[in-house]
């Protein structure tokens, strides 16, 4: 994530870039006794990632230890949360800048392909086709989960809070995380009838920095809106360390200068999540078979959702996407298009 900042760091191959990186190294050098083990590891880390400009400023062992401390707390955190660690997100982010410098598509060489017309299921929503897949959706709904990104606020929208708590209709001013919920607790509740058996499906949202405490004290003030707050998942998506330059360079928050400066790394980040939060695996050694992956500011999903998951499960499909078109004399029609090959390789 680059960030825009009159505090950018000066390229990694100028010779203030060099000249940054060696009085950085000097400083960490007489900080370095005041470290313990794990700090000063978590340091020589960094300086391995090219980014000892950061220690510059950094006064000699016995003074501003707190301060020190907390930076390095701060950098291991980031180091553990990023699949293969900091030298992985440094590596990663100094390729890929290379190669959109250099105008390499990443596509090269691979040939799309339209998948099968067979693989197509196009639903109306009253007609006998679709009733049908609900039926064969709902017979498997007792194995799926809910997945939710909502990192979001509603600035856009010219909306202070969460996107979470919009009004999904003007008439009652119901929430959108409301009908989501009501949603799920009627699907409970027509599984509960036909197994027997209480019927708990997880509903897992992801949220960010700006929206974890808002989401968390909505669900709260609002008893989850009829859900147990036992299937109710929040987990908050990592912050990456913001770049100012194509070297791959951290940067220090302006107000602060032993605090790198984050940025969020996109709603992609839910399916490591779900993998490194450890949820992937409990669900799967729960039975659970299913995870239907929604956003946060729409209210076609639940119109589809049955049928989707009954074309994906016909099909034996890995995945299963679902649009909502526009028909003339219905609000929407759903096309599903189970997983096949939309490009094959070289």
């Amino acid at each position: 994530r680059y960030c825009d900042t009159p505090h950018k760091a000066p390229a990694a191959t100028s010779p203030a870039a060099s000249s940054s990186a060696s009085a950085g190294a000097e400083a960490l050098e007489a900080a370095r006794p005041g470290l313990s083990s794990r700090h000063a590891a978590v340091a020589e880390l960094l300086l391995e990632c090219g980014q000892a400009h950061l220690f510059v400023s950094w006064p000699p062992a016995g003074e501003a230890e707190p301060d020190k401390a907390r930076f390095l707390e701060q950098c291991h955190g980031l180091d553990q949360r990023y699949p293969g660690g900091l030298r992985a997100y440094v590596a990663n982010a100094r390729r890929l800048l290379a190669e959109s410098a250099a105008a390499v598509n990443p596509l090269a060489g691979w040939r799309p392909t339209v998948p099968a017309a067979e693989l197509e299921t196009k639903l109306y929503p009253v007609d006998s086709e679709f009733r049908r897949f609900e039926e064969i959706g709902l017979s498997e709904a007792a194995g799926l989960c809910f997945v939710l990104p909502a990192g979001g606020l509603g600035e856009r929208l010219g909306f202070s809070g969460i996107k979470l708590a919009l009004p999904c209709e003007i008439a009652t001013g119901t929430p959108l995380l409301q009908l989501y919920a009501a949603h799920i607790c009627a699907l409970q509740h027509l599984l509960a009838e036909r197994l027997g058996r209480v019927v708990r499906l997880p509903f897992l949202i992801m949220t960010s920095a700006d929206t974890h405490a808002k989401t968390e004290l909505f669900l709260a003030s609002h008893d989850h809106f009829g859900l147990a707050a036992e299937q109710v998942t929040l987990l908050q998506q990592s912050t990456v360390p913001a770049l100012a330059d194509a070297a791959g360079t951290f940067v220090l928050d302006p107000l602060d200068a032993y605090s790198l400066l984050t940025k969020p790394h996109g709603h992609g980040d839910v399916h490591s999540l779900l993998h490194t939060s450890g949820v992937a695996s409990r669900w799967l050694r729960e039975g659970r078979r299913w995870v239907y992956l929604l956003q946060d500011s729409s209210t076609n999903y639940f119109a589809t959702h049955l049928a989707a998951l009954g074309v994906s499960a016909r099909a034996g499909s890995e995945s299963t996407s679902s649009r909502c078109l526009a028909a003339r004399g219905w609000p929407s029609a759903c096309s599903a298009r189970s997983s096949g090959s939309a490009a094959t390789a070289p």
